[in-house]
């Protein structure tokens, strides 16, 4: 029976490919009858018409040049553990070893290869924490969307990065869903919006009022919580909604329990009880 060192005499640009049975039965037949040549068939085996040239080339190359496959295995697992500092993902030696045998083997460009690996991580509350695009991402998106007093769950602000780290979108790309979200949602904001204007901007002198009308950080005044929302929408008498205006501010965080613990919370209650003991009498 012909063995693989007979193919390797007669056809030693096949060889290689002896352990395939489509393939061996065919040499070994080629071998064995002097007036058969299997090579036309070879090329229309269903292994042929359904294995990409890539992956062909990669299997010759492993066969008949392990030393020179295994260099280039190298090559491309460096390639990829650069990626993978960059993309924040974890080591792991076989992991990386299996991405860079499928980047040979199916003949994958860098960025099909980034692709591939952006397509596989998921979400862990870890990657914020770690180094690489992806939590950088994810951390400027979220800054970016609060700019427009919209709050990113951890799993959206993921799912965007990977968008972006993938090169399907870019951060800009979100910033301008956003802003149409928040002329939606603010349409007395529309102008300004347009003219780069955030909402978190517009409503920054807010925010600085009702801290110091409660004694507190700015930065304690969130706007997109439901303590807040009345003073980002009220209902004027026409039932159009818009922003409160400076007087209802006003009269809005002083109506908050937190003022009457204030300086100023504390002065406008005693001024009021002295004026009720003046009215009845109480003081001469």
């Amino acid at each position: 029976m012909a063995t693989y060192e007979d193919a390797l005499k007669k056809y030693p640009d096949w060889a290689w490919a002896f352990n395939i049975p489509e393939v061996g039965n065919l040499l070994k037949k080629g071998v064995e009858d002097p007036n058969y040549d299997p090579i036309p068939e070879i090329l229309q085996t269903n292994w042929y018409r359904t294995t990409q040239a890539s992956a062909r080339q990669w299997q010759a190359l492993m066969q008949k040049d392990p030393e020179s496959a295994n260099a280039r295995l190298r090559e491309k697992e460096a390639v990829i553990n650069d990626m993978r500092q960059r993309l924040g993902i974890a080591p792991d030696v076989d992991w990386q070893r299996d991405a860079a045998q499928r980047s040979l083997q199916y003949g994958w460009s860098d960025d099909q290869l980034n692709d591939y690996m952006v397509s596989l991580l998921k979400y862990n509350p870890q990657v914020q924490s770690a180094p690489g695009s992806i939590s950088t991402y994810m951390q400027q998106l979220k800054k970016n969307a609060a700019q427009y007093l919209i709050t990113l769950s951890d799993d959206t602000a993921f799912n965007y990065a990977k968008a972006v780290a993938a090169g399907e979108h870019q951060m800009e790309d979100w910033t301008g869903v956003w802003a149409e979200q928040a002329k939606q949602q603010f349409p007395t904001l529309a102008g300004a919006i347009d003219k780069g204007i955030t909402p978190t901007q517009y409503f920054s002198p807010i925010k600085d009022r009702i801290a110091n009308i409660l004694e507190i950080n700015p930065e304690q005044v969130d706007l997109t919580s439901t303590k807040y929302s009345k003073v980002l929408a009220v209902t004027d008498d026409k039932g159009n909604s818009r922003p409160m205006n400076y007087n209802e501010v006003d009269q809005f965080a002083r109506s908050q329990d937190e003022f009457k613990s204030t300086r100023q919370g504390q002065q406008a209650a005693a001024d009021m009880a002295q004026t009720l003991m003046t009215m009845f009498g109480k003081v001469a």
